[in-house]
C-alpha cells in the first residue's frame, strides 16, 4: 500500500504543477523510486481500472495522467 500512495503521490503532484497539461512515464517513474516495472504495472492497472488514472500517448511512450 506503500508504493501504491507514492505512485499516487507523484501523479497528483504533476498534475498539480502543471495544471494537468503534463503527465508521467511509467520508466521515469520506476527510474525515480528505484523499483523494476514489475513492481508499478499491477498499481497502474488497479488505478485503472478505478478510473483514478487515464493515459495518452507521448513521444517516447504512454503518459500517464491523475484524473
Amino acid at each position: 500500500m506503500e508504493l501504491e500512495e507514492t505512485i499516487i503521490d507523484i501523479l497528483k503532484t504533476k498534475k498539480t504543477k502543471t495544471g494537468g497539461n503534463c503527465g508521467t512515464y511509467a520508466a521515469a517513474m520506476c527510474y525515480d523510486l528505484n523499483i523494476p516495472y514489475q513492481d508499478v504495472k499491477p498499481i497502474l492497472e488497479k488505478l485503472e481500472a478505478e478510473d483514478k488514472i487515464f493515459y495518452r500517448i507521448g513521444v517516447a511512450g504512454k503518459l500517464i495522467f491523475w484524473k
